[in-house]
């Protein structure tokens, strides 16, 4: 059946009805190993076999038969088995139109599955969850105003939650790459968040921030200038200091500059832009400050140079 099912997938003259039959076939043939997953784990490897063969509109016809078992399988205390259930959701919100999802209320149902991985201890699961989390927020946040709060924003502050919470570097990298790519869906929006993620994002700088957080800093700075000219006072010494303290620790132990350190730098240059005489008064008498190392000297000789063009 397994081989039938395959060249069916993929048999371009094979009617939409055979092949709707034999999806679902196979999926009765699994019911009842599936209700015991953890007891035939080969069960959750076959489903997503069959649920990566099944196309769109086959695949709407399956989604309630579907739905439980996604459920269930992301629900186990297994990792592995949470990353196989969030796959399989992210392939069905995919393939599944958006109105489809929002009509049945499939969209709500998947995103709080979703959600509750974020909170967890293994960065492959949250990372598991990020993508499909990022399709459900895109389709039910695109009606919402950017001058008031939607499903991004809810996200949003389970991300920023999550990533002043977490422990390890690998889960800050994989939250915080969730949330530079969360930056284009809330739009304008993203104004609300700004002295929220400043204050996140200073902290962070004491530990070893993810370069996203940098990344998403740029963009933030490019998409409301005013906004983050509010929180110059706090930022900009927070990104001089760090600039100062990693590019001296590297030269002292010989290595070479790292990615944190060039985003930073074009981070501090960034924002000296978005308020040019508080960052003047800031970096008062910076330039008798003597010679630290060439990558600090070179963003302190840039950065006047940017506050004493206007």
């Amino acid at each position: 059946k397994w081989n039938r099912c395959d060249q069916t997938a993929q048999c371009s003259d094979g009617s939409d009805e055979d092949q709707c039959n034999l999806f679902k076939s196979l999926m009765a043939e699994l019911q009842p190993r599936l209700e015991k997953f953890s007891s035939h784990p080969a069960s959750v490897a076959s489903l997503s076999w069959l649920v990566s063969k099944v196309p769109h509109p086959q695949l709407s016809e399956l989604v309630p038969r579907l739905l439980p078992h996604l459920l269930n399988i992301t629900d186990s205390w297994m990792p592995h088995y949470k990353v196989a259930g969030a796959r399989m959701m992210g392939h069905v919100i995919k393939t599944s139109p958006a109105s489809e999802l929002q009509f049945y209320g499939r969209a709500e149902l998947l995103e709080e599955s979703l959600a509750r991985l974020l909170g967890h201890t293994d960065s492959q699961v949250v990372e598991a969850a990020g993508e499909p989390l990022l399709a459900l927020t895109s389709i039910r946040h695109e009606a919402s105003r950017p001058s008031e709060p939607g499903p991004g924003d809810q996200l949003m502050q389970e991300l920023v939650t999550r990533l002043e919470l977490a422990s390890d570097k690998d889960t800050r990298e994989v939250v915080a790459a969730i949330m530079e790519q969360l930056l284009p869906i809330l739009g304008l929006g993203v104004a609300r968040w700004v002295s929220r993620l400043s204050r996140t994002f200073i902290s962070l700088l004491a530990f070893s921030p993810p370069v996203s957080l940098f990344r998403m800093l740029s963009s933030i700075t490019r998409m409301c200038p005013e906004c983050v000219a509010r929180e110059l006072g706090d930022l900009l010494p927070a990104l001089v200091k760090f600039v100062y303290q990693m590019s001296w620790r590297q030269e002292s132990q010989g290595q070479p500059t790292e990615a944190a350190v060039s985003l930073a730098s074009i981070c501090i240059l960034e924002l000296a832009t978005c308020d040019q005489e508080c960052a003047r008064l800031l970096c008062h008498d910076l330039e008798n400050l003597p010679p630290v190392n060439k990558t600090f000297d070179t963003v302190v000789t840039e950065l006047l140079s940017v506050i004493t063009s206007a």
